[in-house]
């Protein structure tokens, strides 16, 4: 049996279909499309993902030799329910989350969380919104942001509120102390850096440093 018979026998004893994988891990349809044709094959933090949608140790999915369960025992990993945030926030979003911003949460397996460095209670999820920031980001992805670093340092990606939106920038500190906002997408024109005064950087809502990738898309 190979590692995509492995993910059907798993969805059908799960009564799940593609779209629920799809809803469930936040990953495009043609990624776990080709995952289910056999083309390629889940990895790292994707495999993770995977494992907890379907409740199956990744060891199984990968190579069959470890029975899947729904027990945390046989997963070998815990998840934490996640808040995700809305691309639109509410006017008051600051350091503290607001509740208003909240749309759902996702389960995230602790060791994804550790290995970003993120401990659970900061943790947020947001959705990159268009390709201002490709190749770093890519236009909706689901990215992990750690609340407990609002502390700017540069040449770091920041997700912040300006104007009620959500905004994921890379934050980069100049010589004489201004900062610049830069978008990663230096071959289209219209992401131009943006220069912000020291007085001025203040004022944005800074929600956290982006931690990680939750699911990167192909």
């Amino acid at each position: 049996m190979e590692m995509k018979d492995r993910i059907r026998q798993r969805m059908s004893e799960c009564g799940l279909k593609a779209v629920d994988i799809v809803n469930k891990t936040g990953l495009s349809k043609g990624t776990i499309s080709q995952w289910l044709n056999g083309h390629t094959q889940p990895r790292g933090d994707n495999l993770l993902i995977l494992s907890n949608a379907l409740t199956a140790s990744p060891e199984w999915l990968q190579f069959g030799v470890v029975s899947q369960g729904s027990s945390e025992e046989q997963l070998h990993f815990k998840t934490y329910e996640i808040p995700v945030l809305d691309v639109q926030l509410s006017a008051g979003f600051g350091s503290t989350q607001d509740a208003e911003a909240v749309i759902e949460t996702m389960p995230v397996p602790e060791r994804l969380l550790e290995e970003f460095g993120v401990h659970p209670q900061n943790a947020n999820i947001v959705s990159v919104k268009g390709d201002s920031m490709e190749t770093t980001l890519r236009d909706g992805e689901k990215i992990i942001v750690d609340t407990a670093h609002c502390q700017l340092i540069s040449n770091s990606i920041y997700a912040f509120a300006f104007d009620g939106e959500l905004k994921v920038k890379r934050f980069i500190k100049n010589f004489d102390q201004n900062w610049t906002i830069r978008s990663d997408n230096n071959l289209d024109p219209a992401y131009q850096d943006q220069t912000v005064a020291p007085h001025n950087i203040k004022q944005l809502q800074i929600i956290g440093r982006v931690a990680g990738i939750l699911a990167r898309k192909l």
